[in-house]
């Protein structure tokens, strides 16, 4: 009797979470939708957006932060069950593509900046100095600061 009514659980666990999966991204949508229309279509105040953007990016460093070692993890796994030799193979080529690559991205970013000469011709300095001015910093700052 017990195992019936914890395999029925198991069931309907596993379908629990792309279901909330699905409701928290249909009730996100909606109320992204209702702020807008509330806000009449003027732009937000930069605090505000700062404040609505905060859960985000702590959302997005956490999938960061998981997303390295279960990559790393499934790669070790997949290479313990490989022959050997197939497995230095394998690695060997990564290895080279990595590094070409690398290079290739490298070249391309030193052609770009010598063609392009990005910043050239701005006052960044003195538009940076504005910007750092404007800016109050309150202790909700310090408190997001810290907790990113």
């Amino acid at each position: 009797m017990m195992s019936k009514l914890t395999g029925s659980a198991g069931r309907h666990q596993s379908t629990l979470v792309p279901l909330l999966i699905t409701v928290s991204t249909v009730a996100s949508i909606a109320l992204a939708v209702l702020l807008r229309f509330l806000n009449n279509n003027e732009p937000w105040p930069q605090r505000a957006v700062m404040y609505l953007e905060f859960p985000g990016h702590l959302y997005m460093r956490a999938l960061q932060c998981l997303s390295v070692p279960v990559l790393i993890a499934s790669l070790v796994s997949a290479f313990a069950n490989q022959q050997p030799k197939l497995s230095f193979r394998i690695g060997r080529r990564t290895i080279a593509y990595y590094l070409g690559t690398s290079m290739l991205a490298i070249g391309v970013g030193v052609m770009l900046v010598l063609v392009l000469r990005p910043g050239v011709g701005t006052r960044s300095a003195d538009l940076q100095l504005k910007r750092m001015e404007m800016r109050k910093v309150t202790s909700e700052d310090a408190i997001m600061d810290l907790l990113r």
